[in-house]
């Protein structure tokens, strides 16, 4: 499992690997304070370490979307976007991974 993201991410591996109770092996690739062209850099460079069968997630809250051009697509979804509630790990999804 790769995790790719800012902030948000950190954290994050180390409970899907307690979850999952070593289950998994998580690759933290979390970046505090990258913005959307730091993530996508990191992610590219990770490319050839890949298997076809690996789960990837990639985070990214919109840091430097201005910088990409995409200050439209941010502002359309900004109304649809739910409020970030405290972080948490769906232990269901975590299951249902495991099956």
């Amino acid at each position: 499992m790769w995790l790719f993201g800012d902030s948000l991410m950190r954290g994050v591996g180390k409970e899907i690997y307690s979850l999952s109770k070593g289950g998994y092996k998580v690759m933290d690739k979390s970046r505090p304070g990258a913005n959307i062209r730091g993530i996508r850099e990191v992610v590219m460079n990770s490319l050839h370490q890949m298997e076809p069968k690996d789960l990837v997630v990639i985070e990214g809250r919109g840091n430097g979307l201005e910088d990409r051009g995409g200050w439209e697509t941010r502002r359309d979804k900004e109304g649809q976007v739910c409020g970030r509630e405290r972080r948490w790990v769906n232990e269901k999804l975590v299951g249902r991974l495991e099956d």
